[in-house]
């Protein structure tokens, strides 16, 4: 079967991490369960894994850390939640600040990071000409990916 992602390709998954910074398991879990009802599934997929950030990912230990765990459970499909919140206080305007955190993300595989609505909203200005129409996150996405 072929699978595209935003116009690429893309191979199947027998586990996805869910990282999270904001919820906790239980929310997740309700969550999961109406996403997977809406979808008309009768179950939560097996192999979407749940998975709470011990502390801030403004350290590179835990960054490392969170690394090691998902090569050694063999994931290589992440959606981190959020990354704003998750990196809380990291100045996200700063190249100095976010691009070291960046490079440790590229250790846990394919990673889908959700953004907080505020910093999508500041980031599409700040990327799109007052001449036209900001930029959505899709289109943001497709251009990062392509």
């Amino acid at each position: 079967m072929d699978r595209t992602f935003l116009g690429r390709c893309v191979e199947p998954v027998d586990q996805v991490a869910y990282i999270d910074a904001e919820m906790d398991k239980d929310e997740f879990n309700r969550r999961a369960r109406q996403v997977a009802s809406g979808m008309q599934l009768e179950q939560v997929p097996e192999g979407l894994l749940y998975f709470r950030i011990p502390r801030l990912l403004n350290d590179s230990s835990t960054r490392q850390g969170i690394a090691y765990t998902l090569d050694k459970l063999g994931i290589k499909f992440v959606v981190l939640d959020s990354f704003t919140m998750g990196f809380g206080g990291l100045n996200m305007k700063e190249s100095q600040d976010i691009i070291p955190a960046m490079f440790d993300l590229r250790a846990w595989g394919t990673v889908i990071a959700i953004v907080s609505a505020t910093l999508t909203k500041s980031f599409v200005k700040s990327i799109g000409s007052p001449k036209r129409k900001p930029l959505r996150l899709l289109n943001i996405l497709q251009k990062i990916l392509l």
